[in-house]
C-alpha cells in the first residue's frame, strides 16, 4: 500500500525535483563549504535552518529560530518556503541547510518508500535508524502531534448521531454526501482504501479541491471531507476529526532532522531543539495554523507568542 501526498510536505514530480534540486545547488542556499560543512562550521558560529512550502512546517522552522537565538550567539539563518520535501531533505543532505521541521510519515513513505505502516515508536525508530545510516541525518524528539490524514464531519452531526470514529460513520454514510479532491479519490491509498478497510459507501462523492471543501461544507453541499488533523479550516468551521480506529493512515508527527556532522560541532543545539519535545498538541498546532492562514498574524508573531506562553522564551 502506498500512502496519499500529505498538504506539500512531499515533493514535486521527477523533472520539477530534480529542476528545483538544481536551483538551490545553483543559488546555494547555505554557506559555502568548509568546518562542518554547508550552512555552518565550528569557527563560523551559523546555523542555517530551513522550512517546507506550507504554513505549518514555517512556524515550526521559525521557533527553532527563535529558541537558538535566545539561547546561543549563533548566527541564525532561516530560509523559509524553500519548496516540497525533496527539494528541503536534499538541500539538507547537500550541506546547504543544517535542520528543518519534517514529518515521521514522510520520512517512512516518501524518503524511505515503505509499503506499510508500523506503529508509532516503531516508524519513528526506523527513519532515525536508517536517516543515521545513509545520510548522516538525525530526528530530534517529536513535538507531540500528530499531522496525519481522517475524515472531517462538521461537530453538528457528530454530537447528533454520535460519531466518533470511522468505524461510527459507515452506518451514516450513505445519508452523506462526500467532498474529495480528485487526486483522492483516484488512489487506492486514499479514498478506495477508505472504502475498502472500512465498508465505507457514501450517497455521492463530489470532487471538490481541498481549498474549497471548507466552503463547500458551510454551504451545505457536502457533510463530510478528508482533511489534515492539523488544519486550522477545522477551528474556523467547527468540524469534528474522526478518528481512524483501523490505522489506515500511517502518523506523522513532526520533529526536527539535523545533520549529524552539525551536531558534534554544536552539541548544545540538540538540547535547545528538543525543548520543544511533547510541547505541542494537535489542538495547539491546529490553533496556530488557524491564527496564520484564517486570522492573518505574522509567523514570527505567533510562534514567539507560543514559546513565550509555554515558557521557553521571555516575553
Amino acid at each position: 500500500m502506498k500512502f496519499p501526498s500529505k498538504k506539500k510536505r512531499v515533493g514535486f514530480l521527477g523533472t520539477v525535483v530534480v529542476a528545483l534540486s538544481a536551483m538551490l545547488l545553483a543559488t546555494g542556499c547555505g554557506s559555502s563549504s568548509g568546518g562542518s560543512g554547508g550552512g555552518s562550521s565550528a569557527d563560523t558560529g551559523t546555523i542555517v535552518i530551513g522550512s517546507k512550502n506550507f504554513t505549518e512546517n514555517q512556524i515550526l522552522a521559525q521557533m527553532f529560530a527563535d529558541l537558538i537565538k535566545a539561547n546561543t550567539k549563533m548566527n541564525v539563518v532561516l530560509k523559509q518556503d524553500m519548496g516540497g520535501t525533496f527539494v528541503v531533505f536534499n538541500a539538507l543532505k547537500a550541506n546547504q541547510i543544517d535542520v528543518y521541521p519534517d514529518y515521521t510519515g514522510t520520512g517512512y513513505v516518501e524518503i524511505l518508500k515503505q509499503p506499510k505502516p508500523k506503529s508509532e515508536q516503531a516508524m519513528y525508530n526506523y527513519v532515525q535508524a536508517q536517516y543515521q545510516k545513509k545520510w548522516g541525518l538525525e530526528w530530534l524528539k517529536p513535538f507531540g502531534f500528530n499531522d496525519t490524514y481522517a475524515l472531517a464531519i462538521p461537530q453538528s452531526l457528530a454530537q447528533k448521531d454520535n460519531i466518533d470514529t470511522t468505524s461510527q460513520l459507515v452506518k451514516y454514510a450513505p445519508q452523506l454526501t462526500a467532498g474529495i479532491d480528485a487526486e483522492c479519490q483516484n488512489r487506492p491509498d486514499c479514498l478506495p482504501g477508505l472504502e475498502k478497510v472500512y465498508g465505507l459507501h457514501f450517497k455521492n462523492v463530489l470532487t471538490i479541491d481541498h481549498s474549497l471543501v471548507y466552503t463547500a461544507m458551510q454551504a451545505g453541499k457536502i457533510q463530510i471531507t478528508d482533511a489534515f488533523t492539523t488544519d486550522g479550516g477545522l477551528e474556523k468551521y467547527h468540524l469534528k476529526v474522526l478518528k481512524d480506529d483501523k490505522n489506515f493512515f500511517p502518523a506523522y508527527f513532526a520533529a526536527p532532522v539535523i545533520r549529524m556532522d552539525f551536531l558534534k560541532a554544536h552539541p548544545e543545539i540538540k538540547g535547545i531543539l528538543n525543548k520543544l519535545a511533547g510541547q505541542i498538541s494537535n489542538t495547539e498546532m491546529e490553533h496556530l495554523d488557524y491564527e496564520v492562514d484564517i486570522s492573518k498574524q505574522t509567523i514570527p508573531n505567533v510562534a514567539k507568542a507560543f514559546l513565550v506562553s509555554k515558557g521557553l522564551l521571555k516575553g
